[in-house]
């Protein structure tokens, strides 16, 4: 048997996982969360918002949070047209009930894999390019066969 303290948004990945299916698990949140934004930043925000480029959700309570401030803000519109990265599947899956397109680098995600991918990455528009520092790169193509028959 397992017992299972922490809060359902942070141990969403965890309570998915086949291995604690199985196991008998009682999950007992001994944290509570509520919903704040100080009135600054989110005006801060709002101001700010069409120059973002990536929003990152830290985790599926954040991502809560951020959804209950975007509808409060009617800010719908430029979340979609930001990239939205997330760590885990569950809060991939909950910004996608909401219409939101979630990225997650890989499976499990970690914080490095988020910057490796925002840094190989350009935006214009909707569509998503790889990229590097503002040069075209080649693609490694097949070589054309030579032979030096007289050496």
């Amino acid at each position: 048997m397992i017992l299972f303290t922490a809060d359902k948004d942070t141990s969403a990945p965890f309570l998915r996982m086949e291995k604690m299916r199985k196991k008998t698990l009682l999950h007992v949140p001994l944290e509570q969360y509520r919903f704040h934004v100080s009135d600054e930043e989110s005006k801060q925000i709002q101001n700010h918002m069409d120059e973002f480029a990536f929003i990152i959700h830290g985790n599926l309570r954040n991502a809560r949070y951020f959804i209950e401030w975007m509808n409060q803000n009617s800010m719908e519109e430029q979340v979609r047209r930001c990239v939205n990265i997330v760590l885990d599947k569950p809060t991939a899956e909950f910004l996608e009930e909401f219409d939101i397109p979630a990225v997650q680098p890989r499976e499990p995600a970690k914080p490095i894999d988020i910057l490796e991918f925002m840094l190989r990455i350009s935006k214009e528009g909707n569509t998503l390019y790889p990229t590097t520092e503002n040069k075209t790169e080649e693609m490694p193509g097949l070589f054309k066969g030579t032979s030096n028959a007289g050496c």
